[in-house]
């Protein structure tokens, strides 16, 4: 995660947040909280980031009927930054967030190539990770279910 581009990452199993990682609490991204606090866009991340799954595994029980496998890997680029998200394994995802959309693409790369070293995505890449994380360890009852 970086203040400049990939800003929140979320790592899921059975649609619960096992932990996350960001960077919201940097001062250099003070112009994208004007409406909401740094707290609730993290939990708009969990929340979305279980929405997301739900609706990637509805939409799976549609595709299969075309025989090209399941989705692995969506990108849903809005008009501020983007939402990613990663399948790993059966029930195991990431999800991350940028809110600059100058940055998305950049961002995409990086969550990628995470999703590429946890053994997904047999794609290559030319996109150096710098090592910059910030890791927020959350208990259980701080993280949104549903």
């Amino acid at each position: 995660v970086s203040p400049n581009d990939l800003h929140f990452i979320g790592y899921f199993i059975d649609g619960k947040c096992r932990f996350y990682i960001d960077v919201l609490d940097e001062t250099s991204l003070n112009r994208f909280f004007r409406s909401a606090s740094r707290e609730d866009r993290r939990r708009t991340c969990v929340k979305m980031s279980q929405r997301l799954d739900s609706t990637i595994r509805h939409l799976n029980t549609h595709l299969s009927k075309l025989e090209g496998g399941i989705l692995i890997r969506i990108v849903l680029d809005v008009e501020q930054g983007a939402l990613y998200y990663c399948r790993i394994d059966k029930g195991v995802y990431i999800t991350g967030l940028t809110m600059n959309q100058s940055r998305v693409l950049v961002a995409d790369e990086k969550l990628r190539r995470l999703a590429n070293s946890l053994g997904l995505l047999p794609r290559g890449g030319a996109y150096e990770l710098p090592v910059t994380p910030a890791i927020r360890q959350v208990e259980s009852s701080e993280i949104p279910n549903s």
